[in-house]
């Protein structure tokens, strides 16, 4: 018989090839002999029932000790009584983590209401699930929570209540302001003008603040068209303000944006000086996300300029060189006059109209400082920042040199 060329590593039980070596047998018996119990994997045909090796196989028959199965979930379909499987469900029905989670009765399995024993629960016999055990009234619930905040009065209703109060034609205020000081706060009072509801002119007069004993640190030319020849010829506050009383009739419904500046600026009274005052900012503002606060739902929205609404609604660029406070009184009125009566669908689809024209850059913008003085609340910091660049560029600058 021809020797196997695998002699002393043939590993073939059924090989046809002589093995008369001693090597080849001792290494044939090393194979065939099934290896000890304790150090032999298990053999996975074995577990299934279909090992054909018998003693012969080199893996362990023997069964291992395994690990106790976790305690099986319990199913969330049992727990609300709907849970179709019986005892064929791969969940348990029983308990979890030591809290019986379902009360045992007739008809299917109830969870127990939550609100209940927080003794919150105000469904009162009506409530889908059970009303066993005692509450427990220490913990917070529902019932300590501060009732919902009042919805605030819309701007129909604002007016609603101003017409139902009598007030008579519509008239409306703009002042321009020129620069006391470095600060964005730091302003008087340069100019006043008045239109009535027809958007004619009533009142427009130059404020000299000089004569107040108010310095005038600069008069903003390039925003308020005002200028020193023009604001020298100007009267004293106090007399631009009795002029202007004389022409506004106590009856009077002032409107323009952010009106209660104008207000504040010329010290007038409503209920005196005129019957009430109304904001067009309000008419065309538009809500946006929520905030919570203290679980509590604030509203919020987005106020537009009036340069902006007015160039997304009529198609004009009030404001496309000096700022005139006359522009901006009659704009307001046609605005208010056009829009007051308006639907709330309409007034919804002018408000997403103005929210979706291109930005309008405010002057505040576009001109962080002018002549010195800071235009808006943003703007120190704008100026902070460029101030640390200047000084880093010149740093590197000199150190190249």
């Amino acid at each position: 018989m021809v020797l196997c060329r695998f002699d002393g590593r043939c590993t073939n039980r059924n090989c046809t090839f002589d093995h008369t070596n001693q090597s080849s047998r001792s290494f044939q018996q090393k194979v065939c002999t099934p290896a000890a119990p304790h150090l032999a994997r298990p053999c996975s045909f074995f577990l299934r029932g279909n090992c054909t090796a018998g003693a012969n196989c080199k893996f362990s028959h023997s069964v291992p000790n395994r690990p106790p199965a976790p305690p099986a979930k319990i199913c969330s379909f049992f727990l609300q009584g709907k849970c179709k499987r019986g005892n064929a469900c791969q969940f348990s029905h029983g308990q979890s983590g030591g809290q019986q989670a379902v009360i045992a009765g007739d008809g299917p399995a109830k969870r127990v209401c939550s609100f209940y024993l927080r003794g919150a629960c105000t469904n009162g016999t009506s409530c889908k699930f059970l009303h066993e055990g005692t509450p427990d009234l220490s913990k917070p619930n529902q019932a300590s929570r501060p009732p919902p905040a009042v919805v605030s009065k819309t701007w129909r209703d604002d007016l609603t209540e101003i017409y139902s109060s009598g007030v008579g034609d519509v008239y409306s205020i703009d002042v321009e302001c020129v620069a006391s000081g470095r600060g964005h706060r730091d302003r008087v009072v340069g100019r006043i003008a008045m239109v009535d509801s027809d958007c004619n002119l009533v009142y427009d007069r130059i404020v000299n603040p000089k004569l107040d004993g108010v310095t005038v640190v600069s008069y903003l030319e390039r925003l308020t068209g005002l200028k020193k020849e023009i604001c020298d010829e100007g009267v004293d506050l106090k007399t631009a303000v009795e002029g202007l009383k004389e022409k506004l009739p106590n009856n009077a419904l002032l409107v323009g944006q952010g009106i209660h500046h104008d207000i504040e600026w010329l010290s007038l009274k409503e209920g005196i000086d005129f019957a009430r005052k109304f904001d067009i900012a309000d008419m065309f503002k538009l809500r946006v996300k929520d905030k919570i606060v203290d679980g509590l739902s604030v509203p919020r929205y987005r106020f537009f300029s009036l340069r902006h609404t007015v160039l997304a609604l009529m198609g004009v660029d009030m404001q496309s060189a000096d700022h005139n406070p006359v522009d901006d009184a009659a704009f307001s009125v046609k605005l208010f006059l056009k829009y007051k009566d308006a639907e709330e669908g309409l007034l919804k689809a002018v408000r997403e109209s103005v929210s979706r024209a291109q930005v309008t850059r405010s002057f505040a913008d576009r001109w962080v400082v002018l002549e010195g003085v800071m235009m808006g609340a943003d703007a120190y910091r704008k100026v902070a920042q460029a101030r640390f660049i200047w000084k880093w560029w010149g740093e590197r600058k000199g150190g190249k040199r």
